[in-house]
């Protein structure tokens, strides 16, 4: 039986320890600047035991800045991620995006930023959908999730049934509310949805959360494909009132933004809503509108 234990050392950035009694896993690892503290609280869990994989859900600063520094800790623990979550940590300029998204929170929560493991970022398991990664008593089955990120990764741990679901499924702060949080597509985030359902897992793991009851395993999806599809029709319907970038971003903050603000700052929030706009869009056949 997998034991699941929250280690997040700061809100927004939570990450879980998932463990048997052969084997430990640590599910994204939050910010790096906190990264050391989780690393801390793993080390009360484990003890002398090693940390044998950390897999990251997607290439966000708050899912996996932290991998470098926790490594310096866990020397031998591989990174698990998506091939494009590996040439995503190759790319200086998205370095430069998280070290500086990194400092704005370590900022927002009184810490001071010294020394980073930003350049440090690696992949040593790249998987793309179906990859199987097995451990001791753990079976984990890679399930491709793109439209938050193109680069977003779902596990099955197929021992427990229990499925780590990527932030395109959404998050759920204020669960049955389902916040939607795709930003690359709607359409893939629809699709990452249905493959996530066909897993047919009896235990269903939300991103930012934890596990939900059993009883909301199957409802879960029905709850965040109407929030996927909410949040398209909010876009859609005000670009079709004639609304610019800049109304657009107010009205997907009114109506999303409040439960999240201690996962998300405000500032990450609207960023996101900036680039998602162009792409549903363009998805939806619309011209994007230059703001007034």
């Amino acid at each position: 039986m997998i034991t699941v234990t929250p280690v997040t050392a700061s809100i927004g950035g939570e990450c879980f320890l998932l463990t048997t009694p052969e084997s430990a896993v640590l599910l994204d690892t939050g910010f790096d600047f906190c990264a050391d503290t989780v690393a801390a609280n793993i080390r009360a869990i484990l003890g002398d035991r090693p940390l044998d994989l950390i897999l990251g859900s997607h290439s966000h600063y708050d899912h996996m800045s932290g991998a470098g520094r926790i490594k310096r800790v866990y020397p031998a623990a591989r990174v698990v991620a998506s091939h494009y979550a590996e040439r995503v940590f190759r790319s200086d300029g998205a370095k430069a995006v998280m070290r500086q998204l990194n400092a704005a929170c370590a900022e927002d929560a009184g810490v001071p930023v010294g020394d980073d493991g930003i350049d440090e970022l690696s992949v040593d398991v790249p998987v793309e959908d179906g990859d199987v990664v097995t451990l001791r008593g753990m079976t984990i089955r890679a399930v491709a999730t793109p439209g938050h990120t193109r680069c977003a990764m779902s596990y099955y741990f197929e021992e427990e049934s229990l499925l780590a679901c990527s932030e395109t499924l959404g998050i759920a702060p204020t669960y049955p509310e389902v916040i939607p949080c795709f930003i690359v597509s709607c359409r893939s985030t629809l699709d990452s949805i249905e493959r996530c359902r066909a897993v047919g897992a009896k235990k269903v793991f939300v991103s930012h959360l934890g596990i939900l009851p059993e009883s909301e395993s199957g409802r879960f999806f029905d709850h965040a494909r109407a929030a996927a599809e909410k949040a398209a029709k909010l876009l859609l319907d005000l670009h079709d009132r004639g609304c610019g970038e800049e109304a657009i971003v107010e009205a997907f903050t009114e109506a999303f933004y409040w439960p999240t603000a201690e996962l998300q700052p405000r500032r990450a929030f609207e960023l996101n809503t900036r680039a998602l706009i162009p792409r549903v869009l363009e998805e939806f056949g619309r011209t994007p509108r230059k703001s007034a």
